[in-house]
C-alpha cells in the first residue's frame, strides 16, 4: 500500500511542478525500436497509427505494471482496450518490430 500512496504523491508532486504534463495523455512518450514510424494519440481512447512499412507491436503501459498490446500492419491504426473498454491515458508507449 506505501508504494501506491507514495505513486500517487510522486504523480501530484509531478502535476504541481510541471503543469503542461497533466493534460498530456501519454506522459512517458514513445520508445523502442519503431518509434519514429508510429503515431499516438489519444482523446476518449489512446490509438496508434502505424506510418512506416513493418508490423509493429505497440504496448501501452499502464498503472501499477499492467499493460495492452496491438499489432498493427503497415497503414493500420488500432486502439488499445481491454474487456470492452478503451485506455484514455498511459505512462509509455513501447513500440517495437513485429516481424
Amino acid at each position: 500500500m506505501d508504494r501506491i500512496v507514495s505513486k500517487v504523491l510522486l504523480a501530484s508532486a509531478l502535476i504541481l511542478a510541471f503543469p503542461q504534463i497533466s493534460s498530456a495523455q501519454i506522459l512517458g512518450g514513445v520508445a523502442g525500436d519503431a518509434k519514429d514510424d508510429v503515431e499516438v494519440s489519444c482523446g476518449s481512447c489512446c490509438s496508434v497509427r502505424n506510418t512506416g512499412g513493418r508490423k509493429v507491436s505497440a504496448r501501452l503501459s499502464l498503472a501499477l505494471g499492467a499493460s495492452a498490446t496491438v499489432i498493427v500492419g503497415p497503414g493500420q491504426s488500432a486502439t488499445w482496450s481491454t474487456g470492452g473498454s478503451c485506455f484514455s491515458s498511459g505512462f509509455g508507449v513501447f513500440a517495437n518490430y513485429a516481424d
